[in-house]
């Protein structure tokens, strides 16, 4: 059994960077929770194994930042996956802010300019649950897609998570194609866990 913390802690040896100051930001920080890889399909471990491999690119700073994108269904560990590395970053002064795409869509409400400035700034941002969001409100499907657009657009060259329940090309059909482009653009890369099983089921630790 292999835990994404351990792994991480063994292979840590060097001294952190300096947090990367953010103003008036109090996003989400995740707890640390066990993540199995026994019994599980074998597209969770390959997101389990990517997402390592983005953290120690981070940590080691030998490659230039990219965004790694988990999509799947409910249940699959991607988001379980995603909060875990956060959680990792901000244990190790990292400074990584985690949020879900419609409590973004809430703060783009309340002030979208300085929203966008802000998640700008961060070291790593991670955001679970698009396409999760309510577009029978204010936010149509159009709007949302016009913002996550801009969302990625400024987050090229950054170290940024993303979790979906689409696949790349349901991203494509719902949002744009430029969304999804954009995703995989400056060596973004993504992992398809469509095909996986409800993790909750298997993994009682989660």
């Amino acid at each position: 059994m292999q835990w994404l913390y351990d792994m991480m802690d063994e292979a840590d040896s060097d001294p952190a960077p300096s947090v990367e100051a953010v103003q008036d930001e109090e996003p989400r920080k995740p707890a640390i929770k066990p993540f199995s890889t026994d019994g599980v399909h074998p597209s969770v471990v390959e997101a389990y194994e990517a997402v390592i491999n983005w953290l120690k690119a981070l940590r080691n700073g030998s490659i230039p930042p990219y965004s790694l994108t988990l999509c799947g269904h409910t249940g699959c560990g991607k988001s379980h996956l995603l909060q875990n590395a956060a959680a990792w970053l901000n244990r190790h002064t990292y400074t990584c802010a985690a949020y879900t795409w419609p409590q973004l869509l809430q703060k783009f409400k309340e002030d979208e300019q300085h929203t966008l400035e802000t998640l700008k700034k961060f070291k790593a941002l991670a955001v679970d649950d698009i396409g999760a969001e309510n577009t029978a409100g204010r936010y149509t499907r159009g709007i949302s897609a016009e913002l996550l657009g801009r969302l990625v657009e400024l987050r090229l060259g950054k170290w940024t998570l993303y979790a979906t329940g689409y696949t790349m090309k349901g991203i494509e059909n719902t949002y744009d194609a430029r969304v999804a482009s954009r995703l995989i653009r400056n060596g973004g890369r993504t992992v398809d866990m469509t095909a996986a099983d409800d993790y909750s089921l298997l993994n009682t630790n989660s």
